[in-house]
């Protein structure tokens, strides 16, 4: 359609429209040539040719391929007649194997290829136009002129796509902003150390968590640390957890946190403020710490537990480098048992949240309330332990205990025994000591010997 003087637009041409669409989602598939008449349509523009192979059979004309391509910036400079006379030899090149020892007709919407290939005067012809003579004489064709309009395909195969205008007039364009949902489940899923499966039972993977438990503590700590670091081989609960979204977080870590606390209910501290907008991050979700905290409870779980926390410590107005310092102590236990009924390996998970403290280490009366919550959970008796579990604890509060209860309610359950007893009057104090000890040694080793210890404290060490 010409764009002067256009007719008007009715509903025939709409239908005629759609009707094309239609027919152009579905193409008429390829022919094969066979013995019929066969008929090479091409054109040429400026810097681009167009073919197409067709076979003619009783009247009807079947579509067996096209082909299209760019001159060369020589072939750009050529003269209209021998661009065309161009067309006409890469249009037989491409389909040489179907036109090579049988007649065929090329059809052309120029008059002027058969006129260039005649030598009427006495002038001898250019190198060129030879060349081209003696090419074509290899296949035999006749060169019908036809209409342009009818020539359609092959100058459609010559014309360049439209280049994309530039927009000279201002327009406003509504900002659309493309958010990442916060996935609420790690991509990493590990259920099961190196060396344990499914159908391992209670006493194997408790066998496995102790023999394991120092040895993953040792892959963490290793050259790491002085040799008067606090150290606890009979009751590793005493030792807290730090997890450290802004350290370094391994599969040593990983194991090690499932060894402890498959054994034990282990005091895990965790940065307010840090752990919140790490978990919060869409970016963080294959981490092993995303994988370490779904073991207890959903992700969803640990947002609420600690958005709330955070809130409260903002609305004090105190500085954000002393925000930064709470740490929020959770109590951890995944237990590994039996199932009576159905004979399988089972687990329950236990997490709560104890207090959250604003820097570490804390007080002695933090540590004294600490230590006799630890030790009330965690101090057993041999002959009272559940065979069937892989849980270091008293058989009672195991089948008693509710998940996220606090260390008040814990504590009135049951009296201490007299171990316990003990162990609380005389221990206390010397944990905190060495607790702190171990802090402030820590500290200095961090300004002063950077070079010789590393990080250790803030980067690979799983504890504070």
């Amino acid at each position: 359609m010409l764009k002067k003087n256009p007719p008007p637009w009715g509903t025939k041409k709409t239908e005629a429209v759609r009707a094309l669409k239609k027919i152009a989602q579905i193409p008429p598939a390829l022919k094969i040539p066979g013995d019929s008449k066969r008929i090479l349509q091409r054109d040429a523009s400026d810097h681009y040719w167009g073919a197409v192979f067709i076979e003619e059979i009783d009247g009807i004309k079947y579509y067996c391929g096209h082909a299209s391509g760019q001159f060369k910036e020589a072939e750009k400079h050529y003269h209209t007649t021998y661009k065309e006379a161009l067309a006409v030899k890469m249009g037989i090149q491409k389909f040489d194997f179907h036109l090579r020892g049988h007649q065929f007709e090329v059809q052309m919407d120029n008059s002027s290829l058969p006129k260039i290939l005649e030598f009427k005067n006495k002038m001898p012809p250019d190198p060129q136009t030879l060349r081209l003579k003696d090419w074509f004489s290899r296949y035999d064709f006749i060169v019908k002129h036809i209409k342009g309009n009818q020539n359609v395909i092959p100058d459609l195969l010559s014309r360049p796509m439209k280049p994309i205008q530039i927009i000279t007039t201002k327009h406003t364009f509504p900002l659309i902003l493309m958010v990442k949902p916060l996935p609420t489940r790690a991509s990493k899923t590990k259920d099961f150390p190196p060396g344990i499966t499914v159908s391992s039972s209670p006493s194997q993977l408790k066998q496995y968590a102790r023999n394991n438990l120092f040895y993953y503590m040792t892959k963490i700590i290793r050259n790491k640390l002085p040799d008067h670091t606090p150290y606890f081989p009979e009751t590793p609960f005493l030792l807290p957890i730090l997890i450290n979204p802004n350290a370094k977080f391994t599969k040593n870590h990983l194991w090690y946190i499932w060894c402890a606390t498959a054994l034990y209910f282990m005091p895990v501290l965790i940065p307010t403020e840090a752990m919140y907008e790490y978990i919060m991050d869409p970016k963080n979700h294959k981490s092993l710490i995303w994988t370490t905290l779904e073991w207890y409870s959903p992700l969803t779980w640990w947002r609420d537990q600690l958005k709330p926390i955070l809130d409260e410590v903002k609305e004090r107005g105190l500085a954000s480098e002393a925000i930064s310092k709470f740490k929020t102590v959770f109590f951890m236990h995944k237990p590994y048992q039996t199932d009576p009924a159905t004979k399988l390996l089972g687990y329950k998970n236990y997490v709560h949240i104890w207090e959250t403290i604003d820097d570490y280490p804390p007080n002695l009366k933090v540590t004294r309330e600490l230590m006799e919550y630890v030790n009330f959970i965690n101090l057993h008796e041999p002959d009272k332990m559940n065979a069937n579990s892989t849980c270091i604890i008293h058989q009672a509060q195991y089948k008693d205990r509710e998940v996220r209860e606090s260390s008040v309610q814990a504590t009135q359950q049951k009296a201490d025994s007299p171990m316990e007893v003990k162990f609380s009057e005389g221990h206390v104090e010397e944990v905190h000591r060495k607790i702190s000890d171990h802090a402030y040694m820590m500290d200095d080793v961090w300004e002063k010997e950077t070079s010789r210890y590393g990080d250790c404290f803030s980067e690979e060490y799983l504890s504070d």
